[in-house]
């Protein structure tokens, strides 16, 4: 039997000897973080609802930008296949910058612009910048049933300031007009009682 080490270096070489070139491995993606925060409390997953903030670059020139965060559903292929790679595993606040081969950006098959409007020309890679600035709580998990009770007090965050502020100044009220009616009863018996050992004396 061929030992398994010679196998491996024919099966590198071959294509060399024999005037090939071996195919290049270019069906990922490479991620380079840029900065990291602190703490990591929750990594992006496939199917995360997330908000991210991004740029595009080809050749040093910018070819895409946001106006603010974009919001997307991770696998739903709302952003190029590339950028969806270069998400996963990344923590809120965390900034990536992430090289995207021709077939994972404008390359891809599902990537219809019609001719002569893709942003840039076939085969090219591109790079994209990447910040999660937000991940939406995933279903059955706590924070997931609490998001109606945190969009609530959102929504009604000024109502319920001015609900505590009221309770806390009638509370204050309350508590002032008891204890000066209990400092007038004390010196009503106090008057009381003066009045009374007069009287014995």
């Amino acid at each position: 039997k061929m030992p398994a080490l010679v196998m491996l270096a024919m099966a590198v070489f071959a294509p060399l000897v024999l005037g090939q070139e071996p195919e290049e491995e270019l069906d990922d993606v490479t991620i380079e973080t840029l900065m990291k925060p602190y703490k990591c409390s929750d990594k992006v997953q496939v199917g995360d609802t997330i908000r991210i903030r991004h740029d595009g670059f080809w050749q040093g020139s910018k070819i895409d930008s946001d106006d603010g965060p974009l919001e997307i559903r991770v696998g739903a292929r709302h952003v190029l296949e590339g950028m969806e790679r270069g998400l996963v595993g990344q923590c809120i606040d965390e900034v990536r910058l992430v090289t995207i081969p021709p077939q994972l950006a404008y390359d891809h098959p599902e990537m219809n612009f019609g001719a002569g409007r893709k942003p840039v020309p076939e085969g090219s890679t591109v790079a994209y910048r990447m910040k999660v600035v937000y991940i939406a709580p995933r279903p059955g998990s706590f924070a997931y049933l609490m998001a109606p009770v945190q969009e609530f007090l959102e929504g009604h965050y000024i109502t319920l300031c001015c609900i505590v502020i009221g309770f806390g100044l009638w509370y204050y009220q309350s508590y002032t007009a008891e204890k000066a009616q209990k400092v007038k009863k004390r010196n009503k018996m106090i008057s009381t009682i003066k009045k009374a050992t007069k009287k014995k004396q």
